[in-house]
């Protein structure tokens, strides 16, 4: 059961080869966690900023159609002011899920366009649309940062797993090697 003073000398340095191991391995691991969460961090930054991109991009275009997603009712007083602007152009009536194809956009928010469903030709305030493609690239980017957050932790958890194994595999090693490997 017991040592003796020679043998003394190989367990001093089998103990102190593990130790360096598993201090190399901790090392390793926390550098992985570190540029896991680090690339975590700089992929949702990239997403944010294409998501501000898109918001802030004017995604409505002429020749294209799309849906209405809230119902809108010209004033008169609007369409006396609208009429003198854009060469008497009537404003046109909207309702929920009416095609629209845009035939021309202004820079005020507003465009000339056909309704599919009524042939009726006028002008609306293009907010009153939805735009199918910038709602499905901003659900793209949401589950795009899902799956970020999903994988990363996946890792962090894999890794937090390998530690707690390793580290009494590295105690029970240590005792076994001090015992004289019985």
């Amino acid at each position: 059961m017991g040592f003796h003073y020679e043998s003394m000398n190989s367990i001093t340095y089998e103990m102190l080869y593990l130790t360096i191991v598993a201090i190399v391995i901790c090392l390793i691991v926390f550098i992985v966690v570190h540029f896991i969460i680090k690339i975590k961090k700089k992929s949702i930054e990239n997403i944010k900023l294409e998501e501000a991109s898109i918001l802030s991009k004017k995604c409505f275009t002429a020749g294209k159609c799309y849906t209405v997603c809230t119902n809108y009712e010209p004033s008169e007083e609007i369409i006396i002011k609208k009429k003198k602007k854009e060469e008497e152009r009537e404003e046109l009536t909207l309702r929920v899920k009416d095609r629209i194809h845009i035939i021309e956009v202004y820079s005020d928010g507003r465009a000339y366009g056909k309704n599919v469903i009524t042939e009726q030709t006028g002008i609306f305030p293009l907010s009153y649309l939805k735009n199918e493609v910038k709602n499905k690239r901003m659900k793209d980017l949401k589950v795009k940062k899902i799956l970020i957050d999903v994988l990363s932790n996946f890792f962090l958890l894999l890794l937090f797993i390998f530690l707690l194994y390793f580290i009494p595999l590295y105690i029970m090693a240590l005792i076994w090697i001090y015992n004289g490997y019985d």
